[in-house]
């Protein structure tokens, strides 16, 4: 819509850490096999009103920070069990923390 204000330039970033968990504490014995325990880490940047022309002013609550926790458990070679909490900080000075627990449960077909 012609109205709708819209930034010239967005920018983003990101960083992701993780570790399966069962190979370094080498609890992952044969009998075991196909299981695995993922523990993550991740945070994002992103400003979808980095950069703005004419009229259309940059709004800081669109520049938006999000710290992610979690961790992936390979309950078999063909299910996964996921979970995530996640804390987004808009860049507004009042309510601007969104809080959010994720869960998920994946399978795999051959």
């Amino acid at each position: 819509v012609k109205r709708t204000p819209v930034g010239s330039a967005a920018l983003g970033a990101f960083v992701e850490v993780g570790v399966e968990v069962l190979d370094v504490l080498h609890l992952n014995a044969p009998l075991h096999s196909g299981r695995a325990l993922y523990l993550f880490g991740r945070y994002d940047y992103y400003d979808s009103m980095y950069q703005t022309e004419g009229q259309v002013f940059n709004n800081p609550r669109w520049a938006r920070n999000t710290w992610t926790g979690g961790l992936n458990y390979d309950i078999n070679p063909n299910l996964r069990l996921k979970g995530q909490y996640s804390v987004r900080k808009l860049g507004i000075p009042k309510d601007n923390m969104e809080r959010a627990l994720s869960l998920g449960l994946a399978f795999y077909l051959h």
